[in-house]
């Protein structure tokens, strides 16, 4: 009995300190309660750089943090089929390309890259991106610039 109470108190605590994420079609709603900037990790299941990111950089105790108390984190699949709406604007599968048309928008013309991550402003505008992988560290000198930003 005494160790099955230390299992649930070891994994509590780690649940307590996971990252927060939300889809697209929650942010408008959010924004009206919280105007936050807006961090977007867009993977597919298929890219291994992309599970690391998830296993390592956004398990890491300062990602998470920054995460939950400076932004809202969006983990989106570019393969998705799932239909989007956001800013009165419904996002759908593009069957032709193989992707989700907001992994397109975000990508702005470029060519898709897997893992990428963005970051948008309270009026949903591109201030950064970044393809392929990047640390934990990297990734907190990130947030700090956007939170410090003037």
């Amino acid at each position: 009995m005494k160790y099955l109470l230390i299992a649930l108190l070891m994994v509590s605590s780690l649940l307590g300190k996971a990252q927060k994420s939300y889809s697209f079609n929650q942010l408008d709603r959010l924004q009206k309660i919280e105007k936050k900037n807006i961090i977007v990790f867009v993977s597919v299941n298929w890219c291994s750089y992309c599970k690391a990111m998830e296993q390592t950089v956004f398990t890491e105790p300062n990602v998470v943090k920054y995460l939950n108390k400076h932004y809202y984190f969006v983990k989106l699949n570019a393969e998705d089929q799932t239909p989007v709406v956001y800013q009165n604007h419904q996002f759908l599968f593009n069957p032709s390309l193989g992707f989700h048309e907001i992994a397109i928008m975000l990508a702005n013309k470029q060519k898709l890259t897997f893992p990428s991550i963005y970051v948008l402003n309270k009026d949903n505008e591109i201030l950064y991106q970044n393809k392929g992988f990047i640390t934990a560290i990297s990734l907190v000198k990130v947030f700090n610039y956007f939170i410090n930003k003037p």
